[in-house]
């Protein structure tokens, strides 16, 4: 049956009772008369043939249809594995592009662009990340993390754990609920960044700029403090520090309505 068919059997169940209904009360009274019955009957009828098809019509596929946005996804997180520098680069142009254009696809974007930060970058404890930034692969895949829209998407965490950030320019990455566990953000900015519900577990953050960032229920255990500037972010009562910096963050720091808003601070650890 084609979709035609519900709207216009309902129109013509609606006109006849209509009809019905002006010829019951044509005269003012709702007497129960034979040809009323009679009326009464055709109507009932003609509603059960009308709405058997409908009734009876299998259910519509309701699979979701692939649309173009996911082959060109699927070949492009492809290329992302390519040899070729320049190859590589413009696969991740063609990913932002897509995260842009396609929202619902965010998702899985970001978690395709987090596992080539981790494949593509140094791991935290390898010797190629003391002193160095993100190589320009890897700095154009965070640059589209860092532009994540700020609306949706909130709940799909990224994974960079146990990566080589060092140096790297996050600033305003939005990382509700995302992991940066032991990786090496030493000389990182974070300014301004959304790190609410993050696990910062045993990171290391020496000269590291977390300025005006959100820590609500962020997770800092065993974190690496050295020259780390915290002033102007804001955290909660959930918020977990290290407990040798528990004293100095909550004197450096004021209640703002439901958050800690910290002063100026810069923290590290005792030697």
């Amino acid at each position: 049956m084609g979709d035609w068919l519900a709207p216009v059997a309902g129109g013509l169940v609606a006109g006849v009772a209509v009809a019905v209904l002006a010829y019951l009360c044509r005269d003012g009274t709702r007497t129960w008369t034979g040809g009323g019955r009679l009326a009464v009957l055709l109507v009932v009828a003609i509603v059960l043939g009308a709405a058997t098809p409908v009734l009876l019509r299998p259910p519509e596929d309701t699979r979701p249809v692939t649309s173009a946005g996911d082959d060109t996804l699927t070949r492009t997180v492809a290329r992302l594995k390519s040899a070729d520098l320049d190859e590589r680069l413009a696969a991740l142009a063609v990913l932002d592009r897509l995260a842009q254009q396609y929202v619902g696809k965010v998702p899985a974007i970001f978690a395709a662009l987090a596992e080539f930060v981790r494949r593509q970058a140094p791991e935290a404890g390898d010797q190629r990340c003391a002193g160095s930034v993100p190589a320009a692969d890897v700095g154009a895949a965070l640059a589209t993390l860092r532009a994540r829209p700020y609306d949706h998407d909130v709940t799909a965490a990224v994974d960079l754990h146990g990566t080589c950030l060092a140096g790297a320019d996050l600033r305003g990455l939005r990382l509700p609920g995302g992991t940066l566990a032991d990786a090496d953000l030493s000389g990182a900015s974070l300014r301004s960044a959304d790190l609410t519900r993050a696990d910062l577990a045993r990171a290391n953050l020496a000269g590291a700029s977390l300025a005006g960032s959100d820590l609500i229920d962020t997770r800092f255990a065993d974190t690496r403090f050295a020259e780390t500037e915290l002033s102007h972010a804001r955290f909660s009562d959930d918020t977990l520090w290290p407990s040798q910096h528990e004293d100095a963050v909550m004197a450096a720091s004021s209640f703002a309505t439901t958050t800690f808003v910290i002063g100026e601070l810069v923290l590290s650890d005792p030697r």
